[in-house]
């Protein structure tokens, strides 16, 4: 998902945009504005399997 930090990085756009729906509209608004990023995805399970792998190899040390 690509995320816009300011109004100022979408340029011609953004004096629209905020007329129609305020100084806020860059800020994702719940599930309905996210599109699933599949290589994020994946890094998170492989960053989560790892943590997880090491939480359970120092619990076996500390046993």
């Amino acid at each position: 998902m690509q995320c816009i930090e300011s109004t100022n990085e979408c340029g011609h756009h953004s004096e629209l945009l905020t007329e129609l729906f305020g100084e806020e509209w860059h800020f994702p608004v719940g599930d309905r504005a996210l599109e699933e990023n599949h290589e994020f995805t994946y890094l998170r399970r492989v960053v989560e399997a790892a943590q997880q792998s090491l939480r359970q190899e120092q619990h076996q040390v500390a046993a």
